[in-house]
């Protein structure tokens, strides 16, 4: 349960971590391969329950957060990189900020926009900013509210919108779209509703 995937530039398919049976995390990836209809455990460098996944300029793929307790509560500072040349997971930066089912999109400038946590208010309302050639993450300012399992779209401009999604606790159900800019590293309400 709470795995994340992804579907490889190669056709095969990446299952990462979740949790098992009695809610025990999950340090393991597989990767599906469609040609052999077969299955490779790979072993990631930390517990990945329900992470986000965003694939990076160079074809990687970086991996951050998730749960870190076998209750589906706490979160994790730590990130990782899955490279589908090797099938190797390395780790990178921490995060400034803890984040479980938050999500994350490539600006055009190859940085990487992460935004949202589960059960932590103040994770998941600022974003963190992260830098693949530097490894290194920085703080933005506050969305207009915190989120969990959001949407983000990167802009041909640079910009990301930043929409969807519910309160770290659950409710409510968010209507409002935020902007990320990434001359100020903040955010502004664009829209109170999506219609």
């Amino acid at each position: 349960l709470f795995r994340s995937g992804v579907v490889l530039s190669d056709g095969r398919t990446l299952l990462i971590g979740g949790h098992g049976t009695g809610f025990v995390k999950l340090n393991s990836a597989e990767l599906w391969n469609p040609s052999t209809n077969a299955f490779t455990k790979i072993t990631m460098n930390d517990y990945r329950d329900c992470c986000a996944v965003v694939k990076l300029q160079n074809g990687k793929y970086l991996l951050s957060g998730g749960m870190s307790s076998d209750l589906g509560v706490g979160q994790l500072l730590s990130m990782e990189i899955f490279n589908p040349l090797n099938n190797s997971f390395t780790p990178a930066a921490n995060m400034n900020y803890v984040r479980t089912c938050s999500r994350g999109a490539q600006l055009t400038s190859g940085k990487v926009l992460l935004v949202g946590c589960w059960y932590d208010n103040t994770s998941g309302i600022v974003g963190d900013l992260y830098d693949p050639v530097a490894d290194n993450c920085v703080a933005t300012g506050n969305m207009t509210v915190p989120r969990s399992n959001s949407f983000v779209l990167p802009m041909n401009d640079g910009s990301a919108i930043v929409f969807g999604g519910n309160g770290p606790y659950g409710s409510p159900n968010y209507e409002q779209i935020d902007l990320y800019n990434p001359s100020t590293n903040n955010f502004t309400l664009f829209q109170n509703t999506l219609l």
